[in-house]
């Protein structure tokens, strides 16, 4: 958490379902860099603007990808977007306030409660033996 604390960008790219190291920074006020891969594109679960988002490199083809070979990501569009984020971060910090208010709105509670559904749907699919309440 120190680190987060310090940091003022943290790059990840091709996330894929909850990234927590990126939440966990962008609470911490870290501004987000990825790509419009898996998660990255979905707004409901990164509400990036999309003008911090960075360009994906499509250069390998759609059979390549559903290999699970990642997309490459464009070097030249990372370093912009970080740079422009690290000269205007007050800007930078008002455009994640709709992705901290999504994350700060999931607490505790909602984790706990998702968790309950889950192991219930899955105890009821697979046969196993229902939770308790």
């Amino acid at each position: 958490m120190d680190l987060y604390q310090r940091a003022k960008v943290i790059i990840a790219m091709c996330m894929r379902g909850c990234e927590r190291a990126p939440i966990e920074a962008a609470l911490s006020g870290v501004a987000v860099v990825t790509n419009n891969c898996e998660t990255g594109s979905d707004k409901r679960d990164m509400p990036i603007p999309k003008h911090l988002l960075v360009d994906t490199n499509d250069e390998l083809p759609p059979s390549a990808r559903r290999g699970g070979m990642s997309l490459k990501y464009d070097q030249p569009s990372t370093l912009l977007v970080s740079k422009w984020i690290l000269k205007n971060f007050e800007l930078a910090q008002a455009d994640f306030i709709e992705f901290r208010e999504l994350y700060v709105l999931i607490g505790p509670e909602s984790l706990a409660q998702e968790t309950q559904v889950f192991m219930e749907t899955h105890n009821t699919k697979f046969g196993g033996v229902p939770l308790k309440k």
